[in-house]
């Protein structure tokens, strides 16, 4: 039996192994030019963690703190978003970001990790098993590949995603967000489109009362609100909040068929009740700053 057992895993194995190769044989070859990197402060559980399974798959350089990095850097200290004016900053010095714990933040010796190109993500939504639909709450894998795609290397971000069996819902549900981004000349532009589509977000939500009633359990109702988690942002707006629950109903409505089981369900549940919504997680369900949401 245990025989047997090994050999439908290898069987397993051998089938996504040629899965993968037949569904990206040009994606498979695609070469990243330019330095991959992150600072792992060794936060998350190793088995889950997307940034080790980069290394793994050496997509990605581990630097040592007080290693500097001429590329832009994916920063929970950052003050300016990342925007396609940043291409040619990625193009001659690369990408990276810090893999570390929100709640251990402090702990960070980020003077040693200084980058002159350091900036936050605008608004996207998660893909990964674990935070499917969650919105800001971007692994590692995810954090990279979008500021490959916002900046115009498509091939770059899609490799990443590669290794991952949900890697390709994380542009299908993000195009419409990644290609408003992508319009825009600069910071300042893609700064006013992430304020266009909250505010779109939150007339939906209005809307959304008006057609569903009250009580529709789709839609949070804010008079009998659930109390807060333990682990969310205490400097998150309402309208942040009311953005992430109807992006979630617009999910559920629409993207249904690339969710991952029942948990994820439960999650959507939960969040149309009136949940509160914190900063991204990993697939380990560690903190993960560099995509904080902000209001800039």
């Amino acid at each position: 039996m245990r025989g047997g057992h090994l050999l439908n895993k290898v069987y397993t194995v051998l089938f996504f192994q040629r899965y993968f190769l037949l569904s990206y044989p040009s994606v498979v070859d695609v070469a990243i030019t330019v330095p991959v990197a992150m600072w792992d402060f060794d936060h998350c559980d190793p088995r889950r963690c997307s940034g080790k399974r980069l290394a793994r798959q050496r997509l990605i350089t581990e630097l040592r703190v007080g290693s500097r990095f001429r590329g832009v850097v994916l920063s929970p200290k950052a003050t300016q978003v990342l925007s396609p004016a940043d291409k040619d900053i990625i193009d001659k010095g690369g990408l990276a970001v810090v893999e570390c714990s929100w709640a251990r933040l402090s702990e960070i010796p980020f003077s040693k990790i200084a980058s002159p190109h350091e900036r936050l993500l605008p608004y996207l939504i998660a893909t990964n098993p674990t935070n499917y639909g969650k919105p800001w709450r971007l692994n590692c894998v995810e954090a990279l590949a979008a500021a490959f795609y916002l900046t115009g290397h498509d091939n770059w971000a899609e490799r990443l995603l590669t290794p991952f069996g949900w890697g390709n819902s994380f542009y299908s549900v993000n195009r419409h967000l990644l290609e408003r981004y992508r319009t825009c000349e600069n910071a300042a532009g893609v700064t006013k489109v992430q304020e266009e589509i909250l505010t779109e977000l939150e007339e939906s939500y209005a809307a959304a009362r008006r057609d569903n009633g009250d009580d529709d359990l789709l839609v949070a109702n804010p008079n009998h609100p659930l109390p807060p988690d333990s682990d969310s942002d205490p400097t998150m707006s309402q309208s942040n909040r009311i953005s992430d629950i109807v992006y979630d109903y617009f999910i559920l409505a629409n993207d249904w068929d690339n969710r991952r089981g029942t948990n994820t369900f439960l999650y959507v549940v939960q969040t149309h009740l009136g949940s509160a919504i914190s900063p991204c997680f990993t697939l380990c369900g560690v903190w993960h700053p560099f995509c904080t949401p902000r209001r800039y």
